[in-house]
């Protein structure tokens, strides 16, 4: 995880930056949102592992935008 790109994202606008260091973010943002999830999911690694992260933290009705398609 690279520190500085977590940073940038909050100085941009994100309201919260999840380090996923220890391989528990779903963990972390089911948490952080009360176990509703988030109304929005940025997939931007292009590896299947970052969509299937996606799908477990988005709320219904909420929207994963893929930016890493390879």
């Amino acid at each position: 995880i690279n520190k500085h790109r977590l940073d940038t994202a909050l100085t941009l606008g994100a309201t919260d930056a999840v380090d996923n260091s220890s391989g528990d973010a779903v963990a972390q943002i089911m948490e952080m949102t009360d176990g509703r999830g988030v109304d929005l999911a940025v997939e931007s690694i292009g590896l299947p592992i970052g969509f299937s992260i996606c799908e477990s933290i988005v709320c219904g009705g909420g929207t994963i935008a893929m930016l890493g398609v390879h």
